[in-house]
């Protein structure tokens, strides 16, 4: 009996274990900015965010993404002191419509990143940072 509740018990888990598939991490890959403007001063994620298809954020439904996802210079195990880490996940998220103009799906990903200053500025208080790692940690792609 302890055996049979060990492997629900265990197949439950598994259930719950997300894998993400790997033409969704390929899709998604593609969409991250290799680069990416910040103000110096602040550190938070820009106003005028941009994926690399050039998808920007919705301030009405993503405005928590722009008010509350601060990057922060590396200092827990595993993480470059030269880096700067997002707090939250970056979601991207995409409707795919038919031509009659009718919602399919939605392509979305979440994704942690890593940047480093390239020490290129434009504007007074504004800096160039490249992508150097990221991690997708959800992904959903229909097309």
């Amino acid at each position: 009996m302890k055996i049979i509740i060990a492997i629900i018990i265990f197949s439950l888990f598994l259930l719950g274990c997300d894998t993400i598939d790997e033409d969704c991490l390929q899709k998604a890959s593609e969409k991250i900015p290799s680069t990416i403007e910040f103000d110096r001063s602040t550190m938070y994620l820009p106003s005028g965010f941009k994926w690399a298809d050039g998808t920007g954020l919705d301030v009405k439904t993503d405005a928590s993404q722009i008010m509350n996802v601060l990057f922060k210079r590396g200092s827990e195990e595993g993480q470059n002191i030269n880096y700067y880490y997002n707090s939250k996940p970056l979601k991207y998220s995409k409707r795919v419509l038919s031509e009659e103009g009718n919602i399919l799906s939605t392509n979305e990903f979440e994704v942690l990143l890593a940047v480093k200053s390239t020490g290129e500025t434009k504007k007074p208080y504004n800096e160039i940072y490249e992508v150097m790692e990221y991690e997708i940690v959800s992904c959903n792609w229909r097309e």
